[in-house]
């Protein structure tokens, strides 16, 4: 009698995880009004030292430098957080972002900030109207904080996706073997970090799980 409350409350979260889980794999294919809201990063902020593993980007002859989502730029006292320049290239964007498809045209939109793929990574561009119909895809959900596991791809040669879908382009290939780190996931497929330090979708039934090193 006295594990009944304890079962309730398990059962309880499994239903709960059950309905987050239908809500959430229902999202994937509608269409609505789509705003997108700006994370909190603080333009004006100065910083003295740029976050460690930040990137330089270069627009034109102005350098800026790029880290989880922020630019930055040198000022009198230190490194000073700017807008988004339109045209900056950076090779990844962080986990977290979410892609949409606006009149047939995908964009990567992290931080209220615009981007579209180019070959050499994702570059800033100008946002659309604010608000219009869209087909939003499934956005990255990270596991946990360092990723969710690895794979290793189970199949010959498998197509490296820029987003959870088929209409997407293929930006690498990885082999059989090959080991991927998860960072996150969407129904049937997987965000990845490929063997090139890009991050990409792969599809989870071509990818077999790495079972973890025993202990002791």
């Amino acid at each position: 009698m006295k594990q009944r409350p304890k079962r309730n409350m398990v059962r309880a979260a499994m239903i709960g995880a059950g309905l987050f889980s239908a809500v959430f794999m229902s999202m994937g294919d509608a269409a609505f009004a789509y705003r997108e809201r700006p994370r909190d990063i603080p333009k004006g902020k100065v910083v003295v030292k740029l976050p460690k593993g930040h990137r330089t980007v270069w627009v034109g002859r102005d350098r800026f430098y790029f880290h989880g989502g922020a630019f930055y730029r040198r000022g009198p006292s230190g490194y000073v957080v700017v807008g988004p320049p339109v045209g900056a290239v950076v090779l990844n964007i962080p986990v977290g972002h979410r892609a949409v498809v606006i009149s047939g045209i995908t964009y990567y939109v992290y931080a209220g900030v615009y981007y579209r793929r180019v070959q050499s990574g994702y570059v800033v561009v100008e946002p659309p109207a604010e608000t219009v119909i869209v087909q939003e895809v499934s956005p990255v959900r990270p596991s946990v904080e360092k990723g969710g596991g690895r794979v290793s791809v189970s199949v010959t040669l498998l197509n490296a996706r820029s987003g959870p879908g088929m209409g997407f382009p293929v930006i690498h290939k990885v082999h059989e073997g090959d080991k991927l780190s998860v960072y996150g996931y969407a129904p049937d497929w997987l965000y990845v970090k490929l063997p090139t330090g890009e991050f990409g979708w792969v599809m989870l039934r071509y990818t077999s799980p790495e079972e973890p090193p025993a202990s002791g």
